[in-house]
């Protein structure tokens, strides 16, 4: 899991990869201001994702 490191500027993006088998998957937040996208939403739709995949 990555995120973008402050300041953030216009928006924060978050990325996050999986791998199941040969699929790899790309899960990407953003959210415009200067709050940021909230880490643990993120996580919480990475486990998600890896139980659809798996």
């Amino acid at each position: 899991m990555f995120g973008e490191q402050k300041p953030f500027g216009a928006a924060q993006v978050r990325q996050g990869y999986l791998v199941s088998g040969d699929t790899v998957a790309l899960v990407v937040q953003s959210r415009k201001g200067g709050g940021g996208t909230p880490r643990i939403p993120f996580h919480q739709t990475l486990i998600l994702q890896n139980q659809l995949l798996g």
